[in-house]
């Protein structure tokens, strides 16, 4: 698109004025290429991912651009072995994705229809998602889990520096358990014979 000179100018008068050469300002710009750049990306929030328990992904969905995207779509393909239990945007509202699929392969793929996001700065053009996943009992320690997130929308980016595609690897970890109990005595107590005592019990 070809540059174009922008003025602003600005003034004020009133009768009282004895000198009005300075009532008056003006301020030109120059107009900039409209510029659409989305970028996703993904990684473990919290949680580990343990045989039969839940853990956590985060999503950051960007535009590096000036311009607002429109009909933009997310889509989160989760590891093989893992289901969708939750999730939510940063602010905590809740975000179920309405369309979930099993592909042939038995990964569920996620998808949303965020609809616009604005270009840089202006609200809304940086936003984290949490997806609450929960990882089957049976699956075997050691197992790669690929998480993968695609974002994409109407427009052609340019200059399309910033990844549409992201993945990240984990690897399932065997459940363990182990409890731990410490006593300890309070030894603020002012103790008499034939008084109550108080111990601390933790467990973790």
């Amino acid at each position: 698109a070809t540059s174009r000179s922008l003025t602003n100018r600005a003034a004020l008068a009133t009768p009282f004025e004895t000198d009005a050469s300075d009532n008056s300002a003006t301020h030109t710009g120059t107009t900039v290429a409209a510029t659409r750049d989305l970028y996703v990306y993904t990684g473990l929030n919290s949680g580990a991912p343990v045989m039969g328990e839940s853990y956590q992904y985060y999503i950051q969905l960007r535009n590096y651009g000036n311009a607002t995207v429109t009909g933009v779509t997310l889509t989160n393909t989760l590891p093989l072995s893992a289901t969708f239990v939750s999730a939510r945007e940063s602010n905590g509202v809740p975000l179920p994705p309405p369309t979930i699929t099993t592909n042939a392969d038995g990964r569920q793929t996620l998808a949303w229809l965020i609809g616009a996001v604005p270009g840089q700065y202006a609200a809304g053009y940086n936003r984290y998602f949490y997806i609450t996943v929960a990882l089957h009992p049976s699956v075997l320690p050691g197992t790669a889990l690929v998480n993968e997130v695609t974002a994409w929308g109407d427009q052609v980016e340019l200059p399309n520096n910033y990844q549409n595609f992201h993945s990240d690897f984990q690897t399932a970890l065997a459940a363990t358990r182990d409890l731990q109990v410490t006593k300890s005595f309070d030894n603020e107590q002012f103790v008499t014979p034939g008084t109550l005592v108080r111990f601390e019990l933790v467990t973790r």
